[in-house]
């Protein structure tokens, strides 16, 4: 005979969900990057670096389903031509369809002028051989 009133029940995690579309500034208009690789990072107290990749759909469009936290932000990338374009930080929030972020990819080749907006050092926990990994963050601004 088995005893069913001594099992506890079990409770499913909350989730929530990170995501948005990668684009390419196009003529007139931006332009879905289908195919592309997107990954999500995590940047908390705790601990920050990439966590999860996917391509991107035919709309060029991710969605990734991670554990709310809010110690923590989180943000995409997409590589093009050599060069890793982020997405601004969100927060997910559980209930919400998804954070609706956009990597937007553009090629630039203009002389205006390039202006340093800020600068984020981002120093993790020393590992078990005492290197500690950085994340240099610069974000720019190109008016042309």
């Amino acid at each position: 005979m088995l005893a069913l009133g001594c099992l506890a029940p079990v409770r499913a995690a909350a989730q929530a969900f990170v995501g948005g579309r990668v684009v390419r500034i196009g003529a007139p208009d931006s332009v879905p990057l289908p195919g592309t690789l997107v990954v999500l990072h995590r940047i908390g107290t705790d601990r920050q670096g990439p966590v999860d990749s996917a391509h991107a759909d035919a709309s060029g469009r991710v969605r990734f389903t991670v554990t709310p936290d809010t110690t923590a932000l989180f943000l995409l990338s997409s590589l093009h031509d050599g060069i890793e374009y982020f997405s601004r930080p969100a927060r997910p929030v559980v209930g919400a369809p998804d954070t609706l972020l956009t990597v937007v990819l553009a090629d630039t080749s203009s002389s205006a002028p390039v202006t340093v907006m800020g600068r984020f050092v981002m120093i993790g926990h020393p590992e078990q051989d005492g290197r500690r990994p950085a994340l240099d963050l610069i974000v720019l601004q190109n008016r042309g």
